[in-house]
């Protein structure tokens, strides 16, 4: 699981930065857009927003500041409330064989549950050899 985490977020990173470089690439190929395009970038909701969000960040800082402070204890609180469980049972049909014998040695043997080691040499007799 940790090395699912591991590769996803690092695809998730790449695919990001490529991103990033490609589509700046593209619109410096791209012609610039007619004024009839960026017409609406010029409505009143959007023009409000941005002059509340410039108000919030010249004059309320410490709102801000202790907004994001906040945000930030409560999503550490909830990491730490993460657990990481992982069953060796868990993709298993309740009716197969397997998850019987596992079973029978978690009753057995206290959840000792048996390991086993596959290692192939690539020649018979190697690996009990030194």
């Amino acid at each position: 699981m940790v090395e699912f985490g591991l590769v996803a977020s690092l695809s998730v990173l790449s695919t990001y930065a490529i991103c990033l470089i490609l589509i700046t690439i593209l619109y410096s190929y791209l012609p610039i857009p007619k004024e009839k395009h960026l017409s609406r970038l010029e409505g009143k909701r959007l023009r409000a927003f941005l002059r509340k969000v410039d108000y919030l960040v010249n004059h309320r800082r410490r709102l801000i500041y202790g907004t994001v402070t906040v945000l930030v204890i409560i999503s550490i609180y909830g990491l730490s409330q993460i657990k990481a469980v992982g069953y060796i049972v868990d993709d298993l049909p309740k009716n197969d064989p397997i998850l019987t014998d596992l079973k029978f040695f978690k009753k057995h043997f206290h959840g000792v549950m048996p390991f086993e080691v596959n290692v192939d040499s690539g020649r018979p007799g190697r690996a009990l050899s030194p």
